[in-house]
């Protein structure tokens, strides 16, 4: 087990973060396209990290091997600058241009639908982006960011959307429980993909 030094995100880390997100999400199974796919990096981690109002980094020798945002509802952080903002809009055009637009649609469509058949208590946090240097996988890393994040929202309903396609059983095995399900196919030459709203006690 690495132990890491769990301390607040830097900003300079953002590009690190984006390149996480980019394996995490597993983006080459949507787009070839190198470009394509820094793009939607970019943008996924820039929309994360803008309303956080946690954002913690895991440093090893002060170089960022994973990431976990988190906001507090309804609160905003509004950490991103007058540029960053920018990169975001024009980005989301662009991308609203793209042929897997329709799939990011139907997704995001279906994590709409499972929040809406939460029942109370309603969430008090939602966990928004989370990812670990591939290279490290097995050191622990993500324990410690999710244990640290959830030291911070003490006492709160915490929640967060995953999928078949990521690592979910790691939730389960600290205390998550599945909340709603929805089972997707993006397109004819992906496999089913079961989408998960997952919840905690802490």
């Amino acid at each position: 087990m690495t132990t890491s030094h769990i301390t607040e995100f830097h900003q300079r880390d953002l590009p690190a973060a984006q390149q996480f997100a980019v394996q995490g999400m597993h983006l080459d199974r949507y787009t070839s396209n190198t470009l394509e796919s820094y793009l939607y990096g970019k943008l996924a981690t820039y929309q994360a990290f803008d309303p956080a109002t946690i954002a913690l980094g895991a440093y090893v020798d002060q170089r960022l091997v994973g990431f976990i945002f988190a906001r507090t509802m309804p609160n905003s952080a509004h950490r991103l600058n007058w540029h960053q903002r920018l990169y975001v809009r024009l980005a989301e055009r662009v991308i609203s241009w793209s042929p897997y637009q329709a799939e990011a649609t139907t997704y995001d469509q279906a994590n709409q639908q499972m929040f809406r058949q939460l029942r109370d208590p309603q969430p008090d946090a939602e966990i928004t982006f989370f990812a670990v240097d591939p290279q490290m996988t097995g050191h622990h890393i993500g324990s410690q960011l999710l244990a640290a994040v959830e030291h911070r929202l003490a006492g709160k309903r915490l929640y967060l959307y995953t999928d078949s396609s990521c690592n979910y059983p790691f939730y389960f095995k600290r205390g998550f429980t599945a909340n709603a399900t929805r089972t997707l196919t993006l397109s004819p030459n992906e496999p089913v993909l079961t989408c998960y709203l997952l919840t905690k006690q802490l």
